[in-house]
């Protein structure tokens, strides 16, 4: 071949590129979005699907997309199921409690959580048995409700003592709709115990919630607390004692 149809060829193919690179671009785009609105699908909350048709063929993609064991969103898909108005409950309750024993703790704690709302004395789907085996924050929020139910304000005051801010919160109100002054004392206790690693968070749980006892008695505590030994208890309670004192001059707090 010479130099000159050499040329020739080279610049035919160049035109020819050209000319199909727009074609090839569409088509790519095309199946792009064709994939993504297929994965998506089973992503979207029923209740932005607009057509009652699709709903129930949304919702088969839902349980399908949950029961895909290589799936990311394995978390996201049982969400949706609880929250879905187009599966019928009893099929919702009975995938949570299979999830109850999955092989993924992200997902027994999502399922955990979902049926904690989902458990109430007019309709029950939770045991104390299916706690077995749950560690963590979760669990304890499932034992505060579970000793809510049951009045059992030992065992609510035992998780005042030895929670998060979040359980030791729970807690405390759970045992206070039982029994104000006793949650209020169990609080006050556990301030006082100058072993425990949780004084901070109970000297805030106790100003958070200032309405529980009067407000002497909390200035008082407050006083006590801001000659504490734990620098960190101290210095809570004197930056809350100046907050309260500009509020009663008039200065709220920034």
């Amino acid at each position: 071949m010479t130099h000159r149809s050499r040329y020739v060829s080279v610049v035919a193919l160049l035109g020819l590129s050209s000319a199909l690179s727009p074609v090839l671009a569409a088509a790519q785009q095309s199946q792009s979005a064709a994939y993504h609105s297929t994965a998506d699908a089973a992503r979207q909350p029923i209740a932005n699907i607009p057509s009652t048709t699709d709903a129930p063929v949304a919702a088969d993609r839902l349980l399908q997309a949950f029961q895909d064991k290589s799936s990311l969103t394995r978390v996201q898909s049982l969400e949706q199921i609880d929250a879905s108005p187009a599966i019928a409950p009893e099929t919702i309750v009975a995938t949570l409690l299979e999830a109850l024993h999955d092989r993924d703790p992200l997902v027994r704690e999502a399922a955990l959580r979902a049926l904690l709302h989902r458990d109430t004395e007019q309709t029950p789907v939770l045991n104390e048995a299916d706690l077995a085996g749950f560690q963590g924050e979760t669990a304890e929020l499932a034992r505060v409700h579970f000793a809510q139910k049951s009045a059992d304000a030992s065992t609510l005051k035992e998780l005042m003592q030895h929670g998060t801010a979040t359980v030791q919160q729970s807690a405390f109100e759970a045992l206070a709709a039982l029994d104000l002054s006793a949650a209020v004392e169990a609080l006050r206790a556990e301030l006082q115990d100058t072993q425990s690693i949780y004084r901070l968070q109970t000297l805030q749980l106790l100003t958070r919630n200032s309405f529980t006892l009067p407000s002497k008695e909390l200035l008082t505590i407050l006083q006590e607390a801001a000659a504490d030994h734990d620098p960190l208890v101290r210095a809570f309670a004197n930056q809350t004692l100046k907050d309260k004192q500009r509020e009663a001059e008039g200065n709220p707090a920034n």
